[in-house]
């Protein structure tokens, strides 16, 4: 299945889920994380295997306080301060330590 973007009706789907604690979008061809749902219970992230730039990371900055795995694997993220979006507003991640 490839959804590329999420509408905002799913993202109103998404937060209807009130203690969202884990969310596995991989293989999903997501090429935005605009309209991402928001979960102020959210630890457990799985993005792997899409088409995500290191620009989409500024929307996972939301999580700041409830992050702890992030999974991005086989996206198009190619260089390491891709992921600087990641290292002040995700202070509870292993990134964070590195």
């Amino acid at each position: 299945m490839s959804i590329e973007k999420l509408t905002t009706e799913d993202q109103d789907y998404l937060e209807s889920f009130t203690s969202l604690e884990r969310l596995s979008l991989n293989q999903t061809g997501l090429k935005s994380l605009e309209n991402f749902p928001k979960s102020d219970k959210l630890v457990r992230l799985e993005l792997s295997e899409n088409k995500l730039t290191g620009e989409q990371l500024k929307h996972l900055s939301i999580y700041s306080e409830s992050m702890h795995t992030l999974k991005l694997a086989s996206n198009k993220i190619s260089h390491l301060k891709d992921l600087e979006h990641l290292v002040s507003p995700l202070p509870n991640t292993a990134f964070r330590k590195l």
